[in-house]
This record gives structure tokens, C-alpha cells and sequence, in this order.
């Protein structure tokens, strides 16, 4: 049901979303809704930040609310839900909610993220306050009571990379945390951060979950994050995971086999962040303007057996749901993420006593085989995985093989 005050519309094409980014820092809602306030007296608040799902929209609202006669209080935050259905908005719901100052405190935001097209299940992003101020944001699927194991997105993505579909990590008996590394999704933006702070950040949400000993996988530009968790942290890692992971970038020949758009910002990171944040600035814009043209267009540059994933529904979903989520400061995260691994990494790979898997497609055009090959070569014990005729998202068919392996092993 509709709260009072708020009236059903039929809204344009889609209801306001393509606007959403102006709506921020704004007076909700825009002149052009029915709509005669959120609160009684009239009070229109102000618009903090914004999702949009497929059918949902979340705006994070901010009001100050006064007694009468009284000045206004400091300004408290709302959270209001549009659910969308054929075109119409049919519900709209008001979240209170208290801010949560101070390290280790814990807020949720309401997240439809499917799990399988059309599943509907409803997960919820958890976000922390860490020790320095900054917020750190995940999603937690499979079995609640399943063996932890941590997960990292790669550059850029976001917390439901590693998610396309949880059956097969729940049918593993896995608990998969999957992590917004900073400056992706609800995950804060650290200027000047390395490769092996990282850690830091994974032991304090272990701690606040009260999780003693884990595994840890990472995606591409993840499998460096998982690699310095299982260098740095081997009192708390179990095992860690490599997906189509890279391997040092200042190493010579590190680029070689790479498509070309990924040889020129291999080679730009090597020098300075400030080319690549507006090449990524850019691409970020374009994805969030025009979702399903820039993937059709970048699945065509695709080699063909990751452009054959890419078309499932499923896969499909979760690339133009992270275009369409991309935060602010993604496009410096990437840049940054090249740079780190283009750095001294602040550990050694020979030096890594945690067990390690590696699985990599041998056609991989965007990470080359030649990187996973380097990364089981250095770290002693390493196990490798190929993947015959497999590209950059080969591992996606592997998932249910990749946590059982991972969960035998914590």
C-alpha cells in the first residue's frame, strides 16, 4: 500500500531513473511527481545518494524534522523505497534509520540482487564504519552457516560480481562474503592506498563478523587482493583463490597477449593515475547513460567464448547492474588498481605459505594465461587449474568446483 500523500503515476519510459544522478543534493521529489510530501507539515527532504535495480529504486533521503515552535534538529536519514512494476510505481515505503558513527557500527540497505533471473530473492548490503572513518560495504549468499570465505571483485566491478548465481555456492557449503574493495559500490575511496593495506581492512571485517579463520578467492583484479591476504594475514587465511588473476604488472612483458585496449592502460598505469581516471571516467558515464549499448558493443570485442557467457540472461543482468550502480569514484579506483599492481605489491610471492588455487582460462585475452602460469611458478605449492579453450570469465562455469575446493580447505 501507498502511504498517504503519494500518489500512483504512470511515469515516462522509465520512471525518472535516467535522471537519478540529478536528483542528488535536490528537494524530493522533483516538481513534475504527484506527490505532497513526505512528512505531514509538508517537509520536503533532500536527496543523499541513490540506487536503481531493475525494479526498485532506493533513495537515501535526508530531512530535519523540528517540534513546533522549536528550531530544527540535526538532519536524520530516511530511506524510501519505489518499487516499480509495469512501468508504474505500485509501493513506496519509508525507512527510518539512525546513523551509526564510530568503527564496527553496522548499517543495511535493502538490495534486490538476483541471484538467477527472476529469482527475487531480497539480500541486504551490510556497511560498516572502520577504524579510520572509512565505510566498508558487502553482500553475504549460500549457506549462513557455511565454511567463510571472502570474496573480491575485479577492476572495476563491484560486490555482485562474484554472485551471478548462488546455488552452486551454497550447494558447497560455502558462507561467500563478497566485499566492495574501496572506492567500488558503498565501499569508501582511499587516496594513496597499497596492495598490502588491504589486509587490514579484511581482518577488521572479520573481526566485526566474528569470523576467526577463512578463505579468500578474488576475480581478476581481486586475485592480487586475495594473494596479499594469504601473504600478510596466514594466522586468519585457510586458502586463497585466483580467477583469471594478474600477476605484477611491472614484470616485463606483463602486457603480452592482452586485447590492445588493455596494453595501453596496463603501460598508461605504469606511469600516473590522472590518464586512466578520464579514460575510466569516461567509460563510466557512457555505461551508466547507455547500459545495454556499451555492453552489446564491448561483448562484440569479446573473444568468443567469453562473448557465449556474457549473452546469458543471468550474466547479462549482473554486467548491466554493476553499469548502472557504478559509484562516483569508481573510475579512480580503477585507475588506482592499475597503479598498485603496477607497484611494489609489499610482499613476496615466494614468501606465501597458505595454500593457493589458481583457475585461468588458456584463451583469456583480458588477464593471459601467462599471468596465472607466472603467479603458480613463484608461490610455492600453488596449484593451477586451465581452463582449455576458456576466456576471462571461464571460471563463472567453474564456481561449483572452485568452492568446494576452497571449503575443503578451511
Amino acid at each position: 500500500m501507498r502511504p498517504a500523500g503519494v500518489a500512483r503515476r504512470r511515469p515516462s519510459a522509465s520512471p525518472g531513473i535516467t535522471r537519478r544522478h540529478a536528483w542528488i543534493g535536490s528537494d524530493w521529489p522533483p516538481p513534475s511527481w504527484s506527490y505532497r510530501g513526505l512528512l505531514a507539515d509538508g517537509t520536503m527532504p533532500t536527496v543523499q545518494s541513490v540506487e536503481v535495480d531493475d525494479d526498485s529504486v532506493v533513495l537515501e533521503l535526508s530531512v530535519s524534522l523540528r517540534a513546533e515552535g522549536a528550531r530544527p534538529a540535526a538532519p536524520q536519514h530516511i530511506y524510501q523505497v519505489f518499487t516499480v512494476d509495469d512501468a508504474q510505481i505500485v509501493d513506496v515505503r519509508a525507512i527510518p534509520t539512525t546513523p551509526a558513527p564510530g568503527p564496527g557500527r553496522e548499517r543495511h540497505r535493502s538490495t534486490r540482487q538476483a541471484t538467477g533471473v527472476g529469482s527475487g530473492v531480497v539480500q541486504d548490503t551490510r556497511v560498516m564504519d572502520l577504524s579510520d572513518g572509512r565505510e566498508l560495504a558487502w553482500l553475504e549468499l549460500g549457506d549462513p552457516a557455511g565454511k567463510p570465505v571472502l570474496g573480491f571483485h575485479g577492476t572495476p566491478g563491484s560486490r555482485f560480481q562474484l554472485v551471478v548465481d548462488e546455488q552452486p555456492v551454497r550447494m558447497a557449503g560455502v558462507r561467500l562474503i563478497s566485499v566492495d574493495r574501496p572506492g567500488y559500490g558503498h565501499s569508501t575511496y582511499k587516496p594513496g592506498r597499497t596492495l598490502a593495506e588491504w589486509p587490514d581492512d579484511v581482518r577488521e571485517l572479520a573481526d566485526h563478523l566474528g569470523i576467526e579463520r577463512f578463505g579468500v578467492v578474488g576475480i581478476s583484479g581481486g586475485g592480487p587482493h586475495s594473494l596479499a591476504c594469504a601473504a600478510l594475514m596466514p594466522d586468519r587465511v585457510a586458502v586463497a583463490g585466483v580467477l583469471s588473476g594478474v600477476s605484477p604488472l611491472a614484470a616485463p612483458g606483463a602486457e603480452e597477449g592482452m586485447m590492445r585496449a588493455n596494453v595501453l592502460i596496463t603501460k598508461m598505469g605504469r606511469r600516473s593515475t590522472w590518464p586512466l581516471e578520464a579514460v575510466f571516467g569516461l567509460m563510466t558515464r557512457v555505461q551508466r547513460r547507455w547500459p545495454e549499448s556499451t555492453l552489446r558493443m564491448m561483448t562484440k570485442q569479446m573473444p568468443g567464448p567469453d562473448a557465449e557467457i556474457v549473452s546469458r540472461p543471468e550474466v547479462r543482468h549482473m554486467f548491466l547492474q554493476e553499469a548502472r550502480r557504478a559509484a562516483a569514484t569508481s573510475a579512480k579506483a580503477s585507475a588506482q588498481d592499475f597503479q598498485v599492481f603496477s607497484r611494489d605489491w609489499g610482499f613476496r610471492l615466494e614468501e606465501i605459505r597458505v595454500p593457493v588455487h589458481l583457475w585461468q582460462g588458456d584463451a583469456d585475452r583480458n588477464v593471459p594465461a601467462a599471468h596465472a602460469r607466472l603467479l603458480a611458478a613463484a608461490i610455492p605449492g600453488a596449484d593451477l587449474h586451465e581452463i582449455e579453450g576458456g576466456g576471462h570469465l571461464a571460471t563463472l562455469d567453474r564456481s561449483g568446483e572452485i568452492f568446494s575446493t576452497l571449503a575443503a580447505l578451511i
